[in-house]
């Protein structure tokens, strides 16, 4: 029998269930200092907030994880794809980002940390209807330490399709988060999408439909994903894109983060575990 791959995970973060599922394909600890020499290492919720430290620990033995440091904080922060001329931007796939608010027009923005957002509050903390709620929105997120620590950022809002509406005016919408990875080891690889679900986990009423939806639509969304994964991917080998469909009809991304830490929403925990196993030990051998 091969030998499984090692995951370095945080007990306290990942879900029992994923656990149970990343078992079944991966050697599982908590410790860097337990990663045998020379593997490539699938992080997951374990890195931050000490990537340099985890990354410096595996390298004595000759170990790395699939995202080096400087590929996180490349994902991390929006600026990189999504500010004024940067790569997404540029290609029309994701609406601008600013790193402050003076003279912009009139109209509605949202604004959250570079990384992190407090959606889940939306219309205390993310919501602006006017530039002239930027100020105060942005002044209550600098009371969280984790998104002051960040910056903001200040992004036009765009209509997104939407389901439902939860508590505080959050809108549950058409929005779906796919996984993708290049081989490490070579900026120029094509990246695949290993995994695809949709985004809204605690909402599973509406995910048939979004299902249905998302397979109607899937050589325009596939045209445009593959077209962000092509413009990221240099940049980092294992991240993740947020999809969403517009109010008309234009589908743009929301979000990138870093694969190492992001839920995997209503995506199969056994399919992506087997997946990205499976795309490692191609590498190893």
């Amino acid at each position: 029998m091969a030998t499984k791959q090692i995951c370095l995970y945080r007990p306290y973060i990942m879900p029992p269930e994923e656990l149970a599922a990343a078992s079944k394909y991966f050697d599982m600890t908590p410790y860097p200092g337990q990663v045998p020499p020379n593997q490539t290492v699938l992080a997951r919720y374990s890195v931050l907030p000490f990537s340099e430290l985890v990354v410096g620990e595996l390298a004595i033995v000759g170990s790395k994880l699939i995202n080096s440091t400087e590929q996180h904080r490349y994902v991390a922060d929006a600026m990189n794809w999504s500010a004024k001329g940067s790569c997404l931007e540029r290609a029309g796939l994701t609406p601008w980002s600013r790193d402050n608010w003076y003279d912009l027009h009139e109209g509605q923005y949202i604004v959250k940390g570079k990384t992190n957002s407090q959606k889940s509050k939306w219309n205390k903390l993310m919501f602006c209807q006017s530039v002239a709620d930027i100020p105060i929105v942005a002044g209550r997120l600098l009371d969280n330490e984790m998104i002051a620590q960040q910056g903001l950022i200040v992004r036009p809002y765009i209509p997104l399709e939407t389901f439902d509406v939860g508590m505080n005016g959050q809108p549950v919408t058409y929005e779906y988060r796919t996984f993708w990875y290049r081989n490490p080891d070579d900026s120029d690889a094509t990246p695949q999408m290993i995994s695809k679900g949709f985004y809204w986990s605690s909402w599973l009423e509406y995910e048939e439909a979004a299902n249905a939806l998302w397979d109607i639509e899937l050589p325009v969304v596939m045209e445009r994903a593959n077209e962000a994964a092509s413009l990221i991917g240099p940049n980092v080998p294992f991240f993740v894109l947020d999809m969403a469909r517009t109010k008309d009809g234009r589908w743009i991304v929301i979000e990138v983060n870093d694969a190492q830490q992001s839920a995997l929403s209503c995506i199969s925990a056994e399919r992506f575990y087997r997946r990205i196993s499976e795309l490692l030990t191609n590498i190893i051998e």
